[in-house]
């Protein structure tokens, strides 16, 4: 394997990775006997057909696609290890063309944690405070979540990538479609009942979203600058609130552990943030 590694504006990497054409053909064989193991053909039992036949049974599409992945997988993977690159998100991957008996070569930019400047959010907070007291003198007026996460994004200072942006708004618009679906509508149907077009419904999505992905980061920088800590019970009392047991069961295994200590986090945090400016 090759990697060459490249520096791009915004906090994003780009990866150019070239595999050897004995590892293309090694994983293809692999992914061809994988296929072999579930066809069913006349005169052979389940798994049993040789491995030409099945060659010539399955679609040559399905067996390169899954090829690629295979290959995408490992060595993406090996890459990010090799330059010690810790990604933020999925990679954009780009494969010109494949063949089973060549180098097969793809680029994979990627997303990076950016440098992130925190101002005084605590100031920021107490100013968000009083404006809510002035003008509301008759009631008292409490902090609420819109109220820290607005103080903190205002005072932070960050340049993230693009990919964060085109992810974000892909999921947005993929719940819309979603949305649009259990009403029976298509999204053309959806989008003109809105009178929106889809380069306006992209574009206030693009500008959603970087509001969201900027207040993340923000959040998680003063998460740090706080020193907020999240123990292991607070974590598997939160995992028991879960009712759903699959979902428990999940969250139970690791692999979303890092979803629920990120929510946790920023409880604290606000929380924290309220109470220190309110005075409690």
């Amino acid at each position: 394997m090759e990697v060459k590694v490249e520096k791009l504006p915004k906090s994003t990497v780009k990866l150019i990775i070239k595999i050897e054409s004995d590892k293309v053909k090694e994983t293809y064989q692999h992914v061809l006997s994988e296929f072999a193991e579930e066809t069913e053909m006349e005169g052979f039992r389940k798994g049993k057909a040789p491995l030409p036949l099945v060659e010539k049974t399955v679609k040559e599409g399905d067996l390169n696609g899954e090829t690629i992945n295979h290959l995408l997988r490992q060595y993406y993977t090996s890459a990010l290890k090799e330059h010690m690159i810790k990604p933020v998100g999925n990679p954009k991957v780009i494969i010109k063309a494949f063949s089973k008996d060549a180098d097969f070569e793809f680029e994979a930019e990627i997303a990076v944690k950016p440098d992130i400047a925190l101002g005084d959010y605590k100031s920021k907070l107490k100013q968000v405070h009083l404006k809510k007291n002035l003008e509301n003198k008759d009631e008292k007026q409490s902090l609420n979540i819109e109220d820290v996460i607005f103080a903190v994004s205002e005072v932070c200072e960050v340049e993230f990538s693009d990919i964060l942006v085109e992810e974000e708004v892909n999921r947005m618009l993929g719940r819309l479609l979603q949305q649009a679906e259990t009403l029976g509508l298509n999204i053309e149907q959806y989008l003109s009942a809105q009178n929106k077009t889809v380069e306006q419904l992209r574009k206030e999505y693009e500008e959603t979203a970087k509001k969201n992905i900027k207040a993340e980061f923000a959040l998680s920088k003063a998460i740090e600058q706080e020193d907020i800590k999240v123990e292991d019970s607070e974590i598997e009392e939160a995992i028991n609130a879960v009712p759903d047991e699959k979902v428990r069961e999940e969250l139970q295994n690791g692999t979303d552990r890092w979803y629920i200590i990120s929510i946790l986090a920023k409880n604290k945090l606000i929380k924290k943030l309220i109470d220190e400016t309110e005075g409690k």
